[in-house]
């Protein structure tokens, strides 16, 4: 029997992101999974940029931040696979649908962040922690 299409959809917040997973059996859009997964491994930051790398040498602060966009890529990695995997053979992963990034990309250094962020919080974006810019700033 040919596996039904379903659709992942990730919300993430700081460190995990919330998984739900539709599918339409009989054309009737349905929940059939959701999940709570854990995007950084264990002892590294969730928020290298605002607390951990405050106070660090620039090259450390680098250093840290390369560590946790590789376990944020590892761990998204592993629980979409997983996902998918639990949901075979009965269904079939055809799209994952997730917010639009604040950024194009995300800044690969403290320096390229602070940046960033002001230059979005400028425009009147709330990004990541930091609260929306009020009229008239």
């Amino acid at each position: 029997m040919k596996p039904a299409p379903c659709v992942i959809s990730a919300a993430e917040h700081a460190g995990w992101a919330h998984f739900v997973c539709v599918a339409a059996p009989g054309n009737v859009p349905a929940v059939i999974a959701r999940r709570r997964v854990r995007l950084i491994g264990e002892g590294l930051p969730t928020m290298p940029y605002h607390h951990d790398s405050i106070g660090m040498r620039e090259d450390d602060a680098n250093a840290l931040i390369a560590r946790v966009r590789r376990s944020i890529a590892a761990c998204t990695s592993r629980a979409l696979q997983g996902m998918a995997s639990d949901l075979a053979p009965k269904h079939a992963v055809v799209a994952l649908a997730i917010r639009e990034p604040p950024f194009a990309e995300a800044p690969r250094n403290r320096c390229r962040r602070v940046a960033v962020v002001s230059a979005a919080m400028r425009r009147g974006r709330n990004v990541v922690s930091a609260g929306p810019v009020p009229r008239g700033a």
